[in-house]
């Protein structure tokens, strides 16, 4: 059912509830309302008690009974050439080098076995040397 639908069918319960009541009703529907804002503050709580709260979250796989990672960032050391940042492992190709200038990061869509990806190119201050990191386009696309 539309989100729509349903507020106008309780809305017209309510008022028929009120015009044909009166202000007792209104007792009532305040009394209904918290109700269930208990119910559902308490089922929340402990549906969050039950499963916790995580900044790594987990997923079930078909045919798997444990939990797997939601998501693993991976690194690709990169090596320069003719002046380009390229990855170090053959198996992957630069495609192209995007520069965002408000995040003050380059991108590079690499590609191995006809897939492409948007990585982040991550120089080290420390010494550890270049590396691409796998990186989500949606932010990429926010940034054109």
């Amino acid at each position: 059912m539309p989100h729509a639908a349903g507020v106008i069918i309780v809305g017209a319960i309510v008022i028929t509830i009120v015009t044909t009541a009166g202000m007792i009703s209104t007792t009532y529907v305040q009394f209904l309302k918290g109700a269930m804002l208990i119910v559902f503050s308490l089922a929340f709580v402990v549906a969050v008690c039950v499963r916790g709260l995580s900044t790594t979250p987990k997923q079930l796989l078909p045919g798997q009974e444990e939990k797997a990672d939601f998501y693993v960032y991976r690194n690709l050391a990169a090596i320069s050439q003719n002046g380009q940042f390229v990855p170090q492992d053959t198996a992957w190709q630069l495609v192209e080098m995007q520069e965002a200038k408000g995040a003050k990061a380059t991108f590079a869509k690499l590609s191995k076995d006809g897939k492409s990806s948007w990585w982040m190119l991550s120089i080290s201050p420390s010494g550890g040397g270049p590396a691409f990191k796998k990186h989500s386009g949606k932010l990429l696309a926010k940034m054109r």
